[in-house]
């Protein structure tokens, strides 16, 4: 029996934009055409998703028409992209900047060229143009799509996944996001996109490349699970790679000298405080190494208050 096809319009467009990173990153000409229509097609569909979240009846171009047996039977004449932008932003406080509303726009009337008539265009714009709408891509998934509908994470990884090998838009992202990366405390390798994007210090820790966000503590975690020293488990309990920070107390503090051929000594990843330190000569948390006695504040302070 074969298996019938079937997805909601959420997974729908996120399948549409796997689709177009496909066809971009085989890199030829006919397949760059394809990818073009093909993620105006999935940008338009992640639209109407958000709005279906809010109300299916947003999806009808005309509301007062709207109707549940022809809306699952998806016999309806559906939202025009200027309309599902207002909607947004009128009934779902969901506001699409202008400056990516131009890159999409661009990226419709290619679609429409494509389509509909003849199309010529540079292969260095197309791959630009594919890029940049993809980062909004990522950016709307994450922040309007899957903090309300929750259950696109297996569809937003294989799509995060599929753009990190693609050239054109590591560049294009990297471009977008320096502005925030220089105004950030720290930042530091990200271990899910491996891009040095990962802002520490300023809040949570999270990739402005990729948007992966988690706690300074389980951040370490990943961290050493992608970018530290293999040890077996009797090792990293004589040794732990993730220490006490001198700054905060909190067991978030690696050390960075192997990965980064010792250009960076240890970085926490709760506080974001940077420095080169050492183990404390009484417990396993990291001190200055100009420290009195070699020990860390706390040991220090119960050393002092065992003598009094």
């Amino acid at each position: 029996m074969t298996e019938p096809i079937t997805c909601n319009l959420a997974e729908n467009a996120l399948d549409y934009l796997l689709l177009a990173g496909e066809q971009a990153k085989e890199g030829s000409p006919r397949m760059l055409k394809h990818a073009l229509a093909t993620l105006a097609d999935g940008v338009e569909l992640l639209l109407k998703a958000r709005l279906e979240m809010k109300d299916w009846c947003l999806v009808f171009k005309d509301v007062d028409q709207a109707n549940r047996q022809k809306y699952e039977a998806g016999d309806f004449q559906s939202i025009v992209f200027e309309q599902a932008v207002k909607r947004l932003e009128n009934i779902c406080s969901v506001q699409i900047p202008n400056s990516h509303l131009a890159i999409i726009n661009k990226l419709r009337q290619l679609r429409n060229r494509i389509r509909h008539f003849a199309v010529s265009t540079d292969n260095r714009a197309a791959n630009s143009l594919i890029a940049k709408t993809f980062s909004f891509a990522i950016e709307f998934v994450t922040e309007h799509l899957q903090a309300v509908h929750g259950e696109l994470d297996d569809e937003l990884t294989r799509l995060k996944e599929l753009l990190f090998d693609y050239d054109a838009f590591i560049e294009s992202r990297m471009e977008e996001i320096q502005s925030e990366l220089k105004e950030a405390y720290c930042v530091v390798r990200c271990p899910v996109c491996l891009q040095n994007a990962f802002v520490l210090g300023d809040d949570d820790p999270v990739c402005k490349f990729c948007l992966h966000k988690t706690d300074g503590q389980s951040a370490a975690s990943e961290w050493i699970d992608r970018f530290g020293r293999f040890q077996s488990l009797k090792d990293s309990l004589i040794e732990p790679q993730i220490r006490g920070c001198p700054n905060c107390g909190i067991e978030a503090c690696v050390d960075m000298n192997i990965e980064t051929d010792g250009r960076r000594g240890h970085v926490c990843f709760v506080c974001g405080e940077e420095g080169r330190y050492e183990q404390c000569a009484t417990c396993s948390n990291f001190c200055p190494r100009d420290s009195l006695g070699g020990m860390c504040v706390d040991c220090r302070q119960h050393f002092a208050s065992s003598n009094d």
